[in-house]
């Protein structure tokens, strides 16, 4: 599963939980039903513009659409919680605390607008 499969997923239980129809997140991001539907089910590649609009639409911080894992109060991860390699980037899993979240977000930001 790759970083935008992860996001979408997270997407979709985001706009459930705050009780928002696709229709209407759609119509605020100017898309069409289908082309939104493509989003929330990972065969649309995410920008950061269309993060931050989705983050606003949703009146939630950016880092809500990346999954955390928690196993009890600490998050376990053998490679610093985010695997980059030549032909793809995902996440394992982030660490619990804010330094971990916080560089974890750093590299998806660069990695979105291209600066890595």
């Amino acid at each position: 599963m790759n970083l935008n499969d992860l996001t979408a997923s997270r997407i979709k239980d985001i706009r459930l939980e705050k009780g928002i129809t696709a229709k209407t997140v759609a119509k605020q991001l100017n898309l069409s039903e289908s082309s939104y539907s493509q989003v929330e089910n990972g065969h649309t590649d995410l920008t950061l513009p269309r993060i931050e609009a989705l983050a606003k639409i949703f009146q939630v911080s950016i880092s809500e659409f990346f999954p955390t894992i928690n196993n009890g109060s600490h998050t376990y991860n053998g490679d610093n919680g985010v695997n980059v390699s030549n032909s793809s980037t995902h996440i394992n899993n982030f660490f619990a605390d804010q330094e971990h979240i916080s560089k974890a977000m750093e590299l998806i930001q660069d990695a979105l607008t291209g600066k890595k």
